[in-house]
Parts: C-alpha cells; sequence; structure tokens
C-alpha cells in the first residue's frame, strides 16, 4: 500500500535520487500493477532509471496542474524546452542564452515573449526551477544573478536525460484538441477497449484523483456503477490505497481514515483551509436550520450571499484565524475562499451565483473544547480544526 501511494503521491520515482525507494517500488509492484492497469486503466512505466504511472484524469479539476505553476504561459513554456530538451542529447550541456533564444522562435506564434518583461522572465524562471527539481535539468555556474531579475544572466544546464519520460503518452493526435472538454470527450485508450472497461476507468480515476464526484440523475451510469459494485470498488480502494469509499444520493468520495495521508489531503496545513472547514460548519447549520431548500443536493445562491456568509463565519471563529486572514480585504477573503472551495469540489462558480455542492454539507469544522485564542496557522500539532477527509463529523451513507 505505501509504495503504491508514493509512485500516486510523486510525478515519478527516480532512482538516481533514491535508489532504496526506487527498489522497494520496484520490488512491490507486483502487488499492484493490475490495480493501475486494469481498474484505473494508467500506464505502469518501470525501467533502469524510473519508476512512473501515467496518471491521466477522466476530466479537469481546479485541483490538478502544476503547482508551481502561475499563469498560462508557464505551460507554454514548458512545453517548448521540452521539445528544446528533445534536442540536445543525455548529458548535453548548453547555455540558459542558447535556450532562450530557442524557445523565444518556438512559441513565437503561440505567445511572443519579450524578455524584458519581468513577468515572461519569472515564467521561464518558475519552469526552469520545475525541471530542476524534477531532475530533468542541473544548474552550473551561474553568472549574472536570477534571470527573473536580470535579463542577462547566465546558467550553465546540463540535460540529464529524465525529460524524455516526462510527457504523457496518449497514442493519438492532440492537434484538433482546443478545450479540456476535447481531452474528456476522447477515452485515450486502445481502440478496442469495451464501453465496461472505460466506465471501471472513468469511476476509479475520478475517485483517486478528485475530493468527489457528483451525479445529477440516478440513472446516471458511473453513479449506477458505483453503487452496484460497491463492495468490490470498496475492496480494491481500500486494499491498494486504504481510505473508506462513501456513496451518497448524488455523491461519492473516498474519505481517508484519522492517521492516514497521501496527496493532498483536506485539511492540508494551510490556514485558509481550516477556514473553509469551519465555514462548512456553518453551512451545515443553515441546512439543518431549513435556511435553504434541498435540490439534488445542491444548493444555489447568489454571489452576494455567499459572500456575506462567508465573512458572517470569519466575524463568528476569527479570534482563531491568522493575521493575515483577519485583516485580509472581504472581497479578497470571501474570493480566496471561493477558490479554495472549488479547488476541494465543494462550490462550483455558475454566472452570478455560486452552487454548493453535496460534500459542503458532509464536512464539519470546530475548534476543540479547550480552544484558546492562539491564530490557527495549519501547522499545530493536531490542528485547530478537527475535520476533513481525515477526520470529519459525517451525514450517513445511504
Amino acid at each position: 500500500m505505501e509504495e503504491l501511494r508514493m509512485l500516486m503521491e510523486n510525478y515519478w520515482i527516480d532512482r538516481g535520487k533514491d535508489k532504496a525507494a526506487y527498489a522497494r517500488v520496484r520490488r512491490e509492484s507486483g502487488k499492484f500493477r493490475e490495480f493501475i492497469t486494469e481498474r484505473l486503466g494508467w500506464k505502469l512505466i518501470i525501467n533502469e532509471r524510473i519508476i512512473k504511472i501515467e496518471k491521466v484524469p477522466s476530466m479537469a479539476s481546479p485541483s490538478m496542474g502544476i503547482t508551481e505553476f502561475q499563469t498560462a504561459l508557464d505551460y507554454i513554456l514548458l512545453c517548448a524546452v521540452l521539445v528544446f530538451l528533445e534536442d540536445q542529447g543525455e548529458n548535453g550541456q548548453f547555455l540558459l542564452t542558447e535556450l532562450v533564444e530557442n524557445v523565444e522562435i518556438q512559441v513565437r506564434e503561440v505567445y511572443p515573449v519579450d524578455w524584458t518583461r519581468f513577468a515572461d522572465r519569472k515564467a521561464l524562471v518558475r519552469v526552469l526551477k520545475y525541471l530542476e527539481n524534477k531532475g530533468m535539468l542541473l544548474a552550473y555556474e551561474k553568472q549574472g544573478g536570477d534571470f527573473g531579475s536580470n535579463e542577462g544572466g547566465q546558467v550553465l544546464y546540463e540535460n540529464t536525460g529524465l525529460s524524455r519520460y516526462f510527457a504523457t503518452t496518449f497514442g493519438r493526435s492532440m492537434e484538433e484538441c482546443r478545450t479540456s472538454e476535447d481531452f474528456e470527450a476522447n477515452p485515450w485508450t486502445d481502440l478496442d477497449t469495451d464501453r465496461g472497461a472505460l466506465r471501471t476507468h472513468r469511476v476509479y480515476r475520478n475517485l483517486v484523483t478528485r475530493p468527489a464526484i457528483y451525479w445529477t440523475e440516478a440513472t446516471d451510469p458511473d453513479a449506477i456503477y458505483l453503487k452496484n459494485q460497491r463492495s468490490s470498488i470498496t475492496a480494491q480502494i481500500t486494499g491498494h490505497l486504504g481510505g473508506t469509499l462513501h456513496i451518497h444520493r448524488n455523491a461519492a468520495a473516498v474519505m481517508l481514515d484519522d492517521g492516514e495521508a497521501w496527496g493532498d489531503t483536506l485539511p492540508n496545513g494551510t490556514a485558509l483551509s481550516g477556514c473553509l472547514l469551519l465555514f462548512c460548519g456553518d453551512i451545515r447549520e443553515k441546512l439543518g436550520s431549513g435556511t435553504l431548500e434541498d435540490s439534488r443536493e445542491r444548493f444555489r445562491l447568489s454571489q452576494r450571499t455567499f459572500s456575506t456568509w462567508a465573512l458572517e463565519s470569519r466575524q463568528r471563529h476569527g479570534s482563531g484565524y491568522s493575521k493575515g486572514l483577519r485583516e485580509m480585504g472581504e472581497e479578497a477573503f470571501a474570493e480566496g475562499l471561493l477558490a479554495e472551495m472549488e479547488r476541494w469540489c465543494l462550490a462550483a462558480p455558475d454566472g452570478e451565483d455560486v452552487i454548493l455542492l453535496p460534500m459542503a454539507g458532509k464536512l464539519k469544522g470546530e475548534y476543540p473544547v479547550d480552544f484558546t485564542e492562539t491564530p490557527f496557522d495549519g501547522t499545530q500539532s493536531g490542528g485547530k480544526v478537527k475535520a476533513g477527509r481525515k477526520k470529519a463529523e459525517e451525514a450517513e451513507d445511504e
């Protein structure tokens, strides 16, 4: 179980960086290979350099992406640098100026970068640091300062060769894909894969890559599969990754048990995640008092009402908030809370409204009985907020 969690949490296991972890995961890979290939429909790559699961999600989510990146330009530059590295050869060395010139030519028709712009330089710096952290680049002999603050900065890089394993192989052309929906509409699997297998892959992928999955109709094929195969899915998920499968009328999620943690969990060590759980507790009180009417376990409210509720929650619980969150502007706080809820599949903006999703009524954060007014920053032992995927006050499963 722990070896599979290591693969799920990391982009890959690099033998050059951690030989012990590589040997351990490779030795145990036979125990979870079938789960990866048959249930999730993913590729398990094992060679002399890395062990990697090609984790292709069934649908996009705000919680996905490279956390170090901030703009679309970061991803554009990443693709351009990967193409550049393809031509360098393993252990090939090059100067930053060579890479910058090549990247500028490659992306000219998509985004005309201007290295005199600070934002463009910082985007490239984020990409290069990401590649260094992943072991795809080695940096030597830095001169003239950081490229982000000085476009004349110079660095000697070495291509380790790991970049050839970075990109996911989809097995068919992507040229006609323009949006995330285009990717979601195509299963990106073998053409002879039957519909039943595709449904199995979709359900399992959503359970392990998303905080929660939802449906609005009882006839939804994924919902029917979840309910009919509940015992089998629970055994597979629990046996390989831990946690418990919770299925409700219009939602399902894998809730991690106390003491278990893999990937990003809620609370996740940030002060805002604690505020989010306290806010969910306030939402449960409002729902329980009949403030809103149930509509397939989803609740629509205006952006203004959401902001009002968020500020009421801060006023109610703010004595335990960090100074930054207590003093944050009202609009910024409400927007930040909504973005965090969207990332955790607890809410979804819809035009001028906000849709509260079923799992927002399942979680509840609260201060402990012996709470003092020490601000919660997400790092205290045990935490101030006792809730989330690891520990939550939950509604009964159907």
